[in-house]
């Protein structure tokens, strides 16, 4: 798999090399391009403010998910790390938006045009509460009765 540097990667650069060609692509150091700030985005900030918050975290051989707290799945990643490889590792995969950093996130600037900003609005425009929290959602916008939603209920935390 291909990786780049964010800063090394300019907007048409990205469109030749990847995009037109469907080719994936890692994007390195990429945190302060789409954020100023980054301190929100590192596992630390993280887990700050949503550590208590319960994930659907996918064990891709086993074919199965298990949940647990985005603390707990920090630990998890700290204790694999210091030994060797994990041949099934365990993979968090929350595609909301916590509404609570909508506000810290841009398109980066080697995509061309506003994707992002796009996919933010179709995903708005077509779903609200995806994104806006609902009386009967928890604050990263995750449905809190279990209804098929990669985060079960949790405590709302300020922040």
């Amino acid at each position: 798999l291909t990786s780049e540097r964010a800063a090394e990667l300019s907007s048409a650069g990205f469109t030749r090399g990847y995009d037109r060609r469907s080719l994936p692509v890692v994007i390195r150091s990429a945190l302060l391009e789409f954020t100023d700030v980054p301190c929100e985005w590192t596992l630390e900030g993280l887990c700050n403010r949503f550590g208590d918050r319960i994930f659907h975290i996918n064990a891709w051989r086993q074919k199965t998910d298990v949940r647990m707290t985005l603390e707990a799945y920090r630990n998890y990643l700290i204790s694999h790390a210091q030994h060797e490889e994990d041949p099934d590792p365990l993979y968090l995969f929350d595609s909301s938006l916590p509404p609570a950093l909508a506000h810290s996130s841009h398109t980066p600037s080697f995509f061309d045009g506003d994707l992002l900003d796009d996919l933010r609005d179709t995903i708005i425009a077509s779903s609200p509460d995806k994104i806006a929290p609902s009386p009967n959602k928890n604050q990263l916008g995750a449905d809190g009765g279990g209804g098929g939603s990669p985060a079960a209920a949790a405590p709302a935390a300020d922040g």
